[in-house]
């Protein structure tokens, strides 16, 4: 190494990369290089390259190929993602490094012209910590790039970004003072890992860039944000730069920001055209100005922040001085937080975006330092251990892909067996099918056959129904006939009949002199009748007059005189008896009347036939005027008498109103009487029915209570050997719920453990379920529970208004309220948060959520063995249900006032009437203390003297700390 004299730190990033360059015995500052193709002021280019349709030739890289298809994120695959890119990251590697490389040895040759690249420069690279490809093959790589003149040269080391920042950043923490074998952590955004600790997440430095994404697909839509990635990816990161550039400024102070507007039409043109819809129109309302505010700003920034701040404190406790590098290290925001929370232990060195680069060039300078001491060997030794130990570690890998293969192996073999029986099972498919076919060509000709006798008999029925025609027509020429026969009868009976007329005209005019005669009869008769009608209308008319006059006075009374109102009926009966009676003898006057009208008539029918026959020929003409009067009076007389009919009808038809309506007020006395009755006999059976349904309730809750708590300890387990407890998560629990107490083991603070875990279940599903019912805003089946519950409480709270500002019977309204309220509640005891009924039987959504994330919190606190895990983890449904049912609809259910719950506060003495425990023991209570409440106290008016306790707390007791000296 003694010909080197130039080094050169690549750091090959995951979006990014870059390359310093320093000479070895010289004391000038790195340099690094700032003028790429398509961007020029900036350290680093990004990782990118641009191919053909069918990715074998490289079109462009850098800043140029984000305009068409390229390839990005390469360098992940020596991390573990799921997506790969469409060719070897070996292909890629090579590709990107011939040009990258090309710009290096360009750049290094004009710095020194009488440099020789592959003799007098040591090229530091620098590779990921848990890199999955072997740094041969990165070797390998280099070699094909161009980057040296032969395989085995050592020109060339690769480092991990981890070794790098160290030795960049061990130069900067010297005023921490660190001993050997101390400890320190490294924070760098784009891995978000932490040196030394072996603690690392494959977001990459894309993190803050997903962040945008997701806010520019909220502004402007999904699809929008697709087609600029596939047509226009450049104006899409320069849209991002941007935002990113005004982010790095952002100091998380309120009063120092300003809202900043981004013009779309001047930092991305293109987005106009891609965008459609809802989100095409309030871009225009807004005049295409995309408005990033302060919360915006925050919601952007905090979600990458507190992964890093996490990540911090993860090894807060071990590692002394901190060191943070990076682009995003920059940001002023993330500074204030990071001092803030870890004060003056956290050191920010300068340029923490060019670190990785600055480390490998320290690293290189360190490394030719060491070889020109004579340490030469040393170094070697150093490196061959770890050669050897990296040779070990992918012995392991590739002995665990071989038993990977052996596996799959093993699958293969199952599905050939799988295939074979399934090829046996579709050849017994194929011979059913024959059959079937051949069964149903025989059904076919069966039918074909029938078909063929109903076409025969279709002609018979043809040949009958011609004949029926023929029959037809023979009927249609006698009907003929019979009509001509029945026309010439017809005409000689209309002669006949013009005969007789003529013969009655003539008898009609004898009769005009008789009808003279009988007109004064008649008008006689007329008058009196009349007379007789006007006194019968007058009488009514006082006695309807009396009568109206009596109802309208009884119903002014009837509120105020009940116990008079029978003696009126009786007065309007004996009043419509009168009335009755003056009906029936006007009846009898009537019928009087017309029975000497129709004697009359009759006597003149008689005197008119007599006539016919004794003078048949003489005085025809008078007696058919005569007749016509006759006939006029008569007509005339008939209408009077319809009048007079009508008249009496009316009169009738009052008196049965009248009569009705006098029963329909004995009807309502009655329904009065019968309603007061119901309602206090309704009063009684509520009253009543709520005393009988109280034992009931209590024993109800307390077997569901039992039943919790039981399904509870199965939940939480035994917590034996065969169970792992995560101590830590544990104290932070008890410190959480204010429970000092220490806990040392497992084993020794077994039933403290399993108190605190019951609560956090508890706890987590109270916080669920309360965000769950005061989510008013949403609708649907998911949210149906919560739409029952909140509109029965609007119902609740209109009854109670109804009582308040109405008339009427208040304990009624209470006691009905109260019973509407238990029935809603038992409808959703009974199918509340049951499996969903749809195209298919589901499990309810909340249920869904809630289980998912509870079982996630146990399983951070307590790890169980797999094939007890899952029936652990399929109990988490049924205590949701219960404990919401519980709480949320049978304590609801349980009295008309209101019912509430306590958690019993650390260091509260103990109280039996309140509170039971398993450790309790025979101890005296007066010295006894409350440690953790693990289950809540369920009561009414529990701080006044009339206090009921339906279930006592559960509590983790402890002696005074007195007493136990």
């Amino acid at each position: 190494m003694n010909d080197c004299r130039v080094v050169v730190g690549i750091e090959l990033g995951t979006t990014h990369s870059g390359f310093g360059y320093a000479q070895i015995s010289s004391t000038e500052d790195i340099s690094f290089h700032t003028e790429w193709d398509g961007r020029s002021g900036t350290v680093k280019v990004p990782t990118v390259l641009s191919y053909d349709d069918e990715y074998n030739k490289v079109l462009s890289w850098g800043f140029p190929a984000l305009e068409g298809k390229h390839i990005e994120l390469f360098k992940l695959l020596l991390g573990k993602i799921v997506t790969q890119p469409p060719l070897p990251c070996e292909k890629a590697i090579i590709a990107y490094l011939r040009r990258f490389g090309k710009i290096v040895k360009e750049t290094i040759c004009k710095r020194w012209e009488s440099i020789k690249f592959h003799n007098h420069v040591l090229i530091i690279l620098t590779i990921p910590d848990d890199y999955k490809i072997s740094i041969w093959t990165m070797r390998e790589c280099a070699f094909k790039a161009g980057l040296l003149n032969y395989r085995y040269s050592q020109n060339l080391i690769v480092i991990t970004e981890s070794e790098a920042i160290a030795f960049f950043c061990m130069k900067h923490l010297k005023e921490h003072n660190l001993s050997v074998g101390e400890k320190f952590m490294v924070v760098k955004y784009e891995n978000l890992s932490v040196i030394l600790e072996e603690i690392e997440n494959n977001f990459g430095g894309n993190l803050l860039d997903q962040e945008i994404i997701r806010f520019l697909e909220e502004q402007v839509g999904e699809s929008t944000i697709s087609l600029l990635k596939e047509c226009q990816p450049q104006q899409l990161q320069y849209l991002q730069n941007v935002i990113k550039y005004f982010l790095m400024n952002f100091t998380g102070i309120r009063s120092e920001f300003n809202r900043f507007e981004f013009e779309l039409e001047e930092y991305c043109p293109s987005l106009a055209e891609y965008c459609e819809g809802k989100y095409r129109n309030r871009m225009v309302r807004n005049n295409w100005i995309l408005e990033l505010s302060y919360l915006d700003a925050k919601a952007l920034l905090d979600p990458v922040i507190e992964t890093i701040m996490q990540l911090i404190d993860s090894c807060n406790n071990d590692c002394l001085p901190l060191s943070l590098v990076g682009k995003f290290a920059e940001s002023q925001y993330l500074r204030s937080r990071i001092e803030e929370e870890f004060s003056t232990r956290v050191h920010i060195p300068p340029s923490p975006e060019a670190a990785i680069m600055k480390g490998a060039i320290l690293y290189g300078k360190n490394y030719v330092n060491i070889s020109d001491d004579g340490d030469i060997i040393e170094n070697i030794q150093g490196h061959l251990s770890q050669t050897i130990i990296k040779f070990e570690e992918e012995k392991k890998k590739l002995q665990d892909e071989n038993k990977l293969y052996n596996d799959l192996q093993e699958k293969h073999n199952d599905l050939t067996n799988k295939y074979g029986n399934l090829n046996d099972e579709f050849m017994k498919l194929e011979a059913q099918i024959k059959d079937i076919r051949l069964q149903g060509q025989r059904e076919i000709q069966t039918t074909t056959d029938d078909l063929n006798k109903y076409k025969s008999l279709c002609e018979n029925l043809q040949i009958k129904f011609d004949d029926a025609n023929k029959y037809k027509l023979l009927y249609e020429n006698s009907q003929m006939k019979y009509n001509y026969n029945y026309k010439s009868l017809y005409e000689k009976l209309q002669v006949k009949y013009d005969d007789a007329t003529n013969k009655y005209n003539e008898e009609k005019n004898q009769h005009q002199k008789i009808v003279e005669d009988l007109e004064s009869n008649i008008k006689e008769i007329e008058d009196k009748y009349l007379k007789n009608i006007q006194q019968l209308e007058n009488q009514i008319n006082e006695i309807n007059q009396q009568h109206q006059n009596k109802i309208k006075l009884q119903e002014e009374r009837e509120n105020q005189i009940q116990n008079k109102l029978q003696d009126e009926i009786q007065a309007s009966n004996n009043d419509l008896n009168n009335y009755k009676s003056l009906y029936d003898n006007l009846q009898k006057n009537y019928n009087d009347v017309m029975n000497k009208y129709n004697q009359e008539k009759n006597q003149h029918q008689i005197i008119v036939e007599n006539m016919k026959i004794n003078i048949e020929d003489k005085y025809l003409k008078d007696i058919q005027q005569l007749e016509n009067q006759i006939i006029d009076n008569d007509q005339h007389h008939q209408t009077k008498i319809k009048l007079q009919e009508q008249q009496i009808n009316q009169l009738q038809q009052s008196i049965e109103l009248k009569e009705t309506k006098l029963q329909s007020l004995e009807k309502e006395k009655d329904k009065l009487s019968v309603k007061n009755q119901n309602n206090t006999n309704l009063i009684n059976q509520l009253v009543s029915s709520q005393s009988d349904d109280a034992d009931q309730n209590q024993k109800n809750l307390n077997n569901d209570i039992s039943e919790l708590n039981k399904n509870l300890k199965k939940y939480i387990t035994d917590l034996d050997r065969d169970v792992i407890v995560n101590m830590e998560g544990v104290r932070k629990l008890l410190l959480l719920y204010k429970c000092q107490t220490r806990i040392t083991s497992q084993k020794d603070d077994l039933l403290l453990i399993q108190a605190v875990l019951q609560r956090h279940v508890i706890e987590t599903i109270f916080s669920d379920a309360t965000k769950y019912f005061q989510n008013t805003g949403q609708s649907g089946q998911d949210y149906l529970e919560s739409d029952i519950i909140n509109k029965a409480s609007l119902l609740s709270t209109s009854l109670a208004n109804a009582s308040k500002y109405r008339t009427g019977n208040d304990e009624i309204t209470r006691v009905a309220s109260t019973k509407f309220r238990k029935q809603i509640c038992l409808i959703l005891d009974n199918c509340g948060f049951t499996d969903v009924k749809s195209n298919t039987i589901c499990e309810h959504p909340f249920i869904t959520f809630c289980k998912e994330k509870l079982n996630n919190i146990m399983n951070d606190l307590r790890i169980i063995k797999d094939q007890e895990k899952i029936a652990v983890e399929n109990l988490a449904a049924t205590i949701i249900r219960e404990i919401i049912k519980i709480f949320w609809f049978r304590l609801k259910v349980y009295e008309s006032f209101v019912v509430q719950y306590v958690w019993i506060p650390y260091n509260a003495k103990v109280d039996g009437k309140f509170m039971e425990g398993e450790n309790f023991a025979d101890v005296d209570n007066e010295n006894l203390y409350v440690d953790l409440c693990y289950f809540p106290l369920i009561g009414r008016d529990l701080t006044s003297n009339n206090h009921k306790v339906y279930a006592p707390a559960k509590v983790f007791i402890r002696k005074n700390q007195q007493q136990i000296q």
